[in-house]
């Protein structure tokens, strides 16, 4: 019983110690990604991802990516999830799919809209009204481990069409397809717009705690509580999967 009881107590030391070092992380992370996130915004201010020809490259530099790094994708997906090199096809056809259909789609999309009203009151006589798409603000991805190329670069595709730039957290359960997300991101794209956190709970924790204009979440329902609980804070607007 004294040796069960002692190794008891060192378990309980060692999960204290553990629970220490990961809060202080989180809150050296806080003040790191605050920066981060501020300078991203910065950009965003400056009106250039407001910019069509801007976002037409941003989304050729996805596909380019994806193509360019096919073979360490389907490297990647066997390390971390096992199984045929078909299994890469649903995580491949998307993000290349979702950019070239946002490519074909971005000039439309883009418009500004002038919807007539069937019954107009008296005080709009002789008025009109347009609605002009305008680009949310900075958003945040913290993507799912089961899907981690395609649930990754799918909301990063819209983001990009709309305007916004995006934060993007690949999941710490496929550690090689985050590496592999995270080399094509800094290699194609802007990086001082588009950027790839790794980590774990810690890292998720101190993103959370910042504020942004959009979050994705894909994964299951109790994570998404605390998500949505990090959101509600800043009354963030969110998609949940």
């Amino acid at each position: 019983m004294a040796v069960a009881g002692a190794v008891s107590e060192q378990g309980f030391a060692a999960v204290n110690a553990t629970r220490t070092v990961d809060e202080n992380l989180t809150e050296q992370l806080k003040g790191e990604y605050a920066k981060m996130v501020a300078d991203v915004r910065a950009v965003f201010d400056s009106g250039r991802t407001k910019d069509l020809a801007w976002r037409k490259q941003q989304l050729k530099a996805i596909i380019k990516g994806a193509k360019a790094h096919k073979d360490e994708i389907v490297a990647a997906l066997q390390q971390d999830l096992g199984g045929p090199k078909m299994r890469a096809i649903g995580d491949l056809l998307p993000i290349i799919g979702d950019a070239e259909y946002s490519l074909k789609m971005i000039d439309r999309w883009a418009q500004p809209q002038f919807p007539t009203a069937t019954e107009p009151l008296p005080l709009t006589l002789g008025s009109t009204a347009s609605m002009r798409p305008e680009p949310k603000g900075v958003t945040l991805n913290i993507a799912p481990w089961n899907f981690p190329f395609a649930m990754c670069f799918q909301p990063l595709a819209s983001a990009v069409a709309a305007g916004c730039p995006m934060i993007i957290k690949p999941s710490e359960l496929a550690p090689a397809c985050a590496d592999v997300i995270k080399k094509i991101i800094e290699h194609y794209m802007d990086n001082e717009c588009y950027k790839v956190i790794l980590g774990a709970v810690p890292e998720t924790t101190a993103l959370l705690a910042q504020k942004w204009d959009h979050i994705f979440y894909t994964g299951n329902g109790s994570i998404a509580r605390v998500v949505m609980e990090a959101a509600a804070k800043n009354l963030t607007p969110m998609t949940l999967e």
